[in-house]
């Protein structure tokens, strides 16, 4: 028998203790925290959310705050309705970070979900599929409506939407052209846009040069320069266009023309039919020099192989068989004429009716020994060779004849004036902005980064703002400063020098996935920029997608990734990146339409691929070898004009150096110094990459990444030490 006390105490417990209750019902609530919901209307969401919790007297709430990741995980028991400890956890919720949807149906079950969010997911490409009865709610005005809809149907989710509908855009709103106006002079007032006959929509760049226009794909854009007609481009489907004004006011747009220098005496000079006073002729041609032959060319026919525009291989591939101009007839001949320093090749012949042998090959001609190629189109190679060069000509110098007339070409690595002193002038100064300084005076993570929230909608303008807080945060605390990092691709007004300055960070840290998020927007905003495509390769590259990136990469080298852009700066590049890619992952890899040079055996002891954010960047890389000497490469426009013009217009800013051969062994130095960001037009840091490709071509072939970030002019700095083996 049980003491009578212990009998009283069950019997009061029993009177005490609360009622069981009923069983709840639960919820999983996805809240987007990222940093573009800070336009959400709580207010509306918090109505809804009084409704919701209204219907059922008691729910169990599992709570998942997330931007690029699930930052926490609540849980929250509601009463008859009264949900204000959630109400008040919610209004705590700090809004930071790119948005990623990819880790939330890990949480998800049988329950009822939430998913309040806007639907620019960024840093992820993926519509995820929850397991159970899914509500989406939005609340900003600035939703995307595509990403919302294809979750809804997924799903079978309700969809909710509070923000207010916005009006369509007018017809002609929903297309524009949209870029930037660079060139040497002191300010854009003068400079009119419009659509041929649209003259009253005309408009203006902003005092750093950008401009944006309602336009479409066939309308043709006339620019005015100072009431005077200056340029028109009949628009095709990329709205990326880049403009450069020259000093005499005339304009270009998107294209580089190389002319020939008429000889500057007035002697006579041998041609095909006789003989004509050089003088009193200009050229327009085209041309390539040593440089832009990709080292893998194995041919004559490789080394000129779409870098001229209007230039058609024959059946051969070779380039007696070249086509420079329309077919005039077909039966007569319609091939060029092949020039070999200065010696007329006999011709091949396309006419059905010729007689004997109707190719003539270039076979012979080692592409290693190409000095350069000019095409000379039409009248320009008839005013020159007569009615031989009636179809155009291809003039080819050799290095032996090159040589022959301007002595051997000089090792810049072994001049005599270029002696290392091996005291580099570093500059000392620390990088301190406002936002840094008041970051520092923190007393721990968390203090600093309350201050960060303070004080980022003053600074998030500036393009370096995002990557200086990382670079603070990073070595405390890694992934409270990827989250700040990723805020760059949910700003909606990120340009391509900020965008391309977090794809170097992502590459330098080895985040695949947001260098590859971060070069697909950049291929999506500026499909203009010739880089854009190169970089999208690479990022699927390094995600192991390599059939992509291998078709993609050859897509940049015909021409058929966008044939309306000149991707001819690219091809050194491009050629380096699908050898290395058809012979470290062809195991892995459909070879199928891969041309064959690029499975010959080409090896490095270091590539080295220097990148920067800014065109308009003037800067000097100088590289050291282990004998102490020296030798400057110089990015800036006393030197290099034409280069920053046409890196500007096509929108690229790379170059690659090689190290090899005999006597490289030991330690390199590769320094920079920096002169400055370009002019007032473009504002904003200068960061440059550099990768470095050890044993390149070789089985232990290995990598290295350096970001540096190039702020006090005329400071100097250490990029890297190459060791060479």
């Amino acid at each position: 028998m049980k003491p009578w006390y212990l009998l009283l105490w069950c019997f009061l417990w029993g009177c005490t203790a609360p009622a069981q209750q009923p069983d709840a019902r639960e919820v999983t609530l996805y809240w987007d925290a990222s940093l573009s919901m800070r336009q959400r209307d709580f207010g509306k969401e918090k109505a809804f959310l009084d409704r919701y919790f209204s219907a059922h007297p008691h729910w169990e709430v599992t709570l998942l705050p997330f931007s690029n990741a699930i930052r926490t995980r609540e849980t929250f028991a509601i009463r008859e309705g009264d949900w204000s400890a959630l109400e008040g956890r919610l209004r705590q919720i700090r809004y930071d970070g790119g948005t990623s949807y990819a880790a939330l149906p890990d949480y998800s079950n049988s329950g009822e979900m939430l998913l309040c969010t806007d639907g620019r997911q960024n840093l992820e490409e993926v519509s995820p599929v929850f397991n159970g009865k899914l509500t989406i709610v939005n609340s900003s005005a600035a939703y995307d409506p595509a990403s919302l809809n294809l979750m809804t149907i997924l799903n079978d989710a309700d969809f909710v939407q509070l923000a207010a509908r916005e009006a369509s855009p007018a017809p002609e709103a929903a297309h524009r052209v949209y870029g930037k106006i660079y060139g040497e002079f002191a300010d854009m007032q003068g400079i009119r846009l419009y659509v041929r006959g649209r003259e009253s929509e005309a408009v203006g760049p902003n005092a750093s040069g950008e401009y944006s226009i309602g336009a479409k794909a066939g309308e043709v854009l006339l620019v005015t320069i100072d009431g005077r007609l200056s340029a028109e481009r009949k628009l095709g489907d990329t709205p990326h266009i880049n403009l450069w004004l020259e000093d005499s006011g005339e304009i270009r747009l998107d294209e580089v023309v190389v002319t020939q220098s008429a000889a500057p005496s007035g002697e006579p000079s041998s041609i095909a039919g006789g003989q004509r006073n050089d003088a009193a002729v200009g050229f327009a041609v085209q041309s390539i020099t040593e440089e832009q032959i990709a080292d893998i060319s194995s041919n004559a026919a490789d080394a000129a192989q779409g870098k001229f525009s209007g230039v058609r291989l024959g059946q051969n591939d070779d380039l007696s068989q070249a086509e420079i101009r329309s077919k005039t007839s077909i039966l007569s001949n319609n091939y060029g004429l092949v020039v070999i320093d200065g010696v007329p090749m006999a011709k091949s012949n396309s006419s059905s009716y010729a007689s004997g042998a109707t190719v003539k090959g270039t076979g012979f001609i080692d592409p290693k020994n190409i000095a350069s190629i000019t095409v000379l189109k039409s009248l320009a190679a008839t005013n020159r060779f007569g009615s031989l060069g009636s179809n155009g000509a291809i003039l080819i110098t050799t290095k032996t004849a090159a040589g022959a007339r301007a002595g051997v070409k000089k090792d810049l690595a072994l001049l005599t004036d270029n002696l290392y002193d091996g005291k580099i002038r570093v500059s000392n100064a620390v990088l301190t902005t406002p936002y840094l300084r008041d970051l520092k005076n923190g007393k721990s993570v968390a203090e600093a980064y309350e201050r960060y929230l303070e004080q980022r909608e003053t600074y998030e303008s500036d393009p370096a703002y995002f990557i200086d807080v990382f670079e603070y945060f990073k070595t405390a605390k890694h992934e409270l400063a990827l989250r700040i990092l990723t805020n760059i691709l949910d700003k909606e007004d990120a340009g391509l020098p900020e965008l391309k300055s977090l794809l170097y960070k992502a590459r330098e840290i080895g985040e695949t996935s947001l260098e590859y998020q971060t070069a697909r927007h950049i291929a999506d905003q500026f499909p203009g920029a010739i880089q854009s495509y190169l970089d999208l390769a690479l990022a699927h590259r390094a995600l192991g997608n390599y059939q992509v990136a291998l078709n993609l990469l050859l897509g940049i080298r015909d021409g058929s990734a966008a044939p309306e852009l000149d991707f001819a700066p690219l091809y050194k590049s491009v050629d380096r990146e699908l050898y290395q890619l058809a012979n470290t992952q062809q195991a892995q890899l459909d070879l199928g339409k891969l041309p064959s040079q690029y499975r010959n055996a080409i090896r490095y002891n270091a590539r080295i691929i220097c990148e920067w954010n800014l065109p308009r960047a003037a800067f000097e890389l100088q590289f050291v070898n282990p004998q102490k000497r020296f030798f400057t490469w110089k990015h800036n426009p006393s030197e290099n004009h034409n280069r920053l013009r046409q890196e500007q217009e096509l929108g690229f800013g790379l170059e690659e150096f090689e190290i090899f051969g005999e006597g490289v062994q030991g330690d390199w130095i590769l320094n920079a110094r920096y002169l400055g960001n370009g002019t007032a037009a473009t504002p904003g840091p200068v960061f440059l990459r550099c990768r470095i490709e050890y044993n390149y071509g070789k089985p232990n072939q290995r990598a290295e990444e350096r970001v540096i970030r190039m702020h006090e002019i005329g400071s100097e700095s250490e990029v890297a030490k190459i060791h060479i083996e």
